[in-house]
C-alpha cells in the first residue's frame, strides 16, 4: 500500500522510504490490527477518494483473507467522469454485502484464500490479482483451519466425504464460485505466471493452473501462459544479497513444464523475439 500522511498532495521521499522499510521488516496479517498498518490504510482510502468512486469490503481480523488489507477496496470509476455536484448522487456499482458473500465463497478456490481481487482500474477495466488455484488438499485443509481456529465457515455447501464423486462435485462447486467472481469484475483474460502446470509437494498436487483444469471450466477465458520464476527463485536471490545481477533461472529443471502460450488475438510487439523467451542473460 502506498500512502503518506502529509497534507493535500505533498509527498516526501522519506515517508515513502519509511513505508517500504516497514513492509520489508514486517509480515502483514490483517488480524493483528497493527496501528501503523491502520494509519496506512486510512491514508490509502483518502488518496483513492481523490480520484475514484470506490466501495469497501470489510476484512477486519482477516475473516476473508489474512494476507489482504483490513479494508478491501474495489474501485468503481474515475471521478473525472462526472461533475462535482453529481458524483455523490451516483449509485454504487456494487452491493457490498453481496460482494463480501461472493469473496467468502470464492476464497476456497485459491491458494491461501487469496481470491481474485481488483487492484487497478484502467479505462473502465479491472486488473485483478490472486493466487493460483487450490488443489483438493488445500481446499479441505483450509476449510478445516477456518472452522476450528478462526470461526470461519467451512466449505460452502460442502461435504466431508472424499470419494471420487464427492471430490468432483466439490471442485465443480468451488471453482464455479471462483468463475462467478471473475465474471463479476468482467475478467476476460487470465495471466498465468506459473512455471509448472501443477505444483507438487510431497507427491501431492497442492496448486494448479487454470490451463490444465480437467473439466475445462475456464474455457470461456483467454489464458495467457507466461512462465516467470517466482518463489522458486527467491531463496537464491536472498542468498545473493538481493542482487539479481548475474543470476540465471534453470529452465531445464524437471518440474518446469509450462510453456509460453499467448492468445492468438493478442497483438504482439514486433521488436520481441519470443523464441528467446527462456534465454537467460548473466
Amino acid at each position: 500500500m502506498f500512502a503518506m500522511s502529509l497534507p493535500e498532495d505533498e509527498f516526501q521521499v522519506e515517508e515513502l522510504r519509511s513505508l517500504l522499510e516497514h513492509a520489508l521488516q514486517n509480515t502483514y496479517k490483517s488480524r493483528e490490527n497493527d496501528p501503523k498498518g491502520g494509519s496506512i490504510m486510512f491514508n490509502c482510502l483518502r488518496l483513492f477518494g481523490k480520484d475514484y468512486q470506490y466501495s469497501v469490503v470489510s476484512n477486519t481480523n482477516g475473516e476473508l483473507c489474512n494476507h489482504y488489507p483490513s479494508k478491501v477496496v474495489v474501485l468503481e470509476y474515475v471521478l473525472a467522469q462526472c461533475d462535482e455536484s453529481s458524483k455523490h448522487r451516483v449509485q454504487s456499482l456494487y452491493n457490498v454485502e453481496d460482494l463480501k458473500e461472493l469473496f467468502s465463497k470464492a476464497r476456497f478456490a485459491r491458494c491461501r484464500a487469496r481470491f481474485s481481487i481488483p487492484v487497478i482500474l484502467f479505462e473502465g477495466k479491472h486488473i485483478c490479482r490472486s493466487a493460483t488455484i487450490s488443489g483438493g488438499a488445500e481446499i479441505y485443509g483450509r476449510s478445516g483451519i477456518d472452522f476450528f481456529f478462526t470461526g470461519g465457515e467451512s466449505i460452502p455447501g460442502g461435504s466431508t466425504n472424499t470419494d471420487e464423486s464427492s471430490e468432483w462435485q466439490l471442485f465443480n462447486r468451488i471453482r464455479g464460485q471462483d468463475i462467478r467472481l471473475l465474471k463479476q469484475f468482467s475478467v476476460g483474460m487470465i495471466c498465468d505466471l506459473m512455471v509448472e502446470k501443477k505444483k507438487v509437494k510431497f507427491g501431492m498436487n497442492v496448486t494448479s493452473s487454470e490451463k490444465v483444469d480437467k473439466e475445462n471450466r475456464y474455457a470461456e477465458f483467454s489464458i495467457m501462459s507466461v512462465p516467470y520464476p517466482g518463489c522458486e527463485f527467491f531463496r537464491e536471490w536472498r542468498q545473493n544479497g538481493y542482487m539479481a545481477e548475474g543470476m540465471m533461472f534453470d529452465w531445464e529443471q524437471g518440474y518446469v513444464d509450462a510453456d509460453l502460450d499467448l492468445p492468438d488475438q493478442m497483438t504482439l510487439p514486433c521488436s520481441i523475439d519470443w523464441t528467446k523467451y527462456r534465454v537467460g542473460r548473466p
